[in-house]
This record gives structure tokens, sequence and C-alpha cells, in this order.
């Protein structure tokens, strides 16, 4: 069941990923309201592709090494960039979508989407950790002396 969950956080992420790639358009929008007159728009497509490589490494290690520690690390790392993002896109009434999920998720308010996605961001970000700390805890062998090996 562990194993089911961390994989069906790293699915999340490679499609993410792969929607961010192939429509980059409403997250280089939404980072372009951010960082209003720092980057030009040509830069934040650059910048969105980059995280959307990222993004699908990250969840591809998530994987193909289901008990290593490292990618959760990444993952845990990713999420909480993407949450300041959020909870910033969250701040503003006229928000535009995030484009978390690429054209899919530009229906509605980007105040109620950066809410949406905050909460899933915690939400991944909670499965990821629990799902680190049990495969851990359940690999080791307790020893006679009281430690584990």
């Amino acid at each position: 069941m562990i194993l089911t969950l961390r994989w069906g956080v790293a699915i999340a992420l490679i499609v993410a990923g792969v929607l961010k790639s192939v429509d980059p358009q409403a997250a280089s929008h939404a980072l372009l309201y951010l960082v209003r007159g720092v980057l030009t728009g040509h830069q934040t497509l650059w910048l969105v592709s980059l995280v959307a490589s990222v993004e699908v490494a990250v969840g591809l290690a998530l994987a193909i090494w289901p008990r290593s520690r490292l990618p959760v690390a990444a993952l845990l790392a990713l999420l909480a960039a993407f949450t300041a993002v959020q909870i910033r896109l969250a701040g503003f009434a006229d928000a535009p979508s995030c484009g978390c999920f690429g054209s899919l998720t530009s229906g509605g308010s980007g105040r109620e989407e950066a809410v949406a996605g905050i909460a899933r961001n915690i939400g991944l970000g909670a499965v990821a950790f629990m799902t680190a700390t049990w495969t851990k805890r359940r690999g080791t062998t307790p020893r006679l002396d009281g430690g584990a090996s």
C-alpha cells in the first residue's frame, strides 16, 4: 500500500510536469504576474520548462527508487517552492490560474485554484513524508540489544 501511495504521488508529478511542458502558457502567465518587471515572457517560459523537467525527474526518481529518501527530499523541496508560489497567488484577488497542470487548471478563479493547490501540495507532501518514514521503519530489523539494524 505504501508503494502504491508513493507511485500515486510520482504519477501526479509526472503528469503535471508533462502537461506544463506541453502547454507552459498558463504557468508562465502566473509567474510573469508574480515577478512583474523582473523577468520577461520568454524567460518565464524557459523557467517553466525547466521546472516541468525537474518535476518529471523527481516523479521518475520516486517511481524508480521507491524506497529511497532522496527523491522524497527533492519532492518536499519542490512542493515547498510550489506552495510558496501558491500562497503568493492566493494573496491577490485577481490572480491568474497557476497553470500547475497546464491549461487544465485554468478554468476558475486563480485565488481559488491557489488555495486548492496549497491543500494539494500539503497533502502530497504529507503522503510522501509518511511513506518515507514508514518504509524506513518497516525495513529495519530489531536487534537483541534494543537497537535496529
